[in-house]
């Protein structure tokens, strides 16, 4: 069954996407983008039957995610942490993109969500980006670990194509990803 029917285009201008649920139960489909990535929300209006919202841009314009000169597949990824400042749980949205310009430097954007955000909401106001490689790197993944760190794993060369690229994998803390704003729910 395909979130609003077969008809649905949640992210007509994107592509590779990747989807989430959201602490509220709704769906994000985060879609690689120039400059950045889309982002739209699935809303349930029961337990069979919802409606996207309004693609959004998350990028440079509005504080988001922001990918320059490239369009690249990446990860969302939500995660419980707990927020530092007072100790409170949470739910931690983290998306990955290759920074640039082009395809280098990837690295991971962050911010805190609760559901019921808004297709806007979510693709405005992120935090980071945390930089995992500053080489030539496109593609990423990650998941969170059973010890609470990231398993990050992303394509990365030391040359400029055409000889493509290594594979690597990095686990990441939670909190070096965040500076130190959050820590893993272990």
């Amino acid at each position: 069954k395909v979130l609003g029917g077969i008809d649905a285009l949640p992210v007509p201008a994107g592509d590779e996407a990747k989807c989430e649920e959201l602490p509220d139960g709704s769906v994000v489909v985060s879609s690689r983008v120039t400059g950045g990535r889309l982002f739209n929300v699935f809303r349930f209006t029961d337990e069979h039957n919802g409606s996207w919202g309004e693609p959004i841009f998350s990028g440079e314009t509005n504080g988001g995610c922001t990918a320059v000169e490239n369009a690249c597949n990446g990860e969302i990824l939500m995660i419980p942490a707990i927020r530092t400042e007072d100790g409170k749980k949470i739910t931690l949205a983290l998306q990955s993109v290759p920074l640039g310009p082009g395809r280098k430097s990837v690295g991971i954007y962050y911010k805190e969500v609760e559901g019921g955000e808004s297709s806007q909401g979510f693709a405005a106001d992120w935090n980071g980006p945390y930089n995992v490689t500053q080489k030539p790197s496109a593609y990423s993944t990650m998941i969170q670990l059973k010890n609470g760190n990231i398993g990050f794993y992303y394509e990365e060369s030391d040359h400029i194509a055409p000889r493509g690229y290594d594979m690597v994998y990095k686990e990441i803390p939670v909190h070096e990803i965040c500076s130190g704003r959050y820590v893993s729910v272990k």
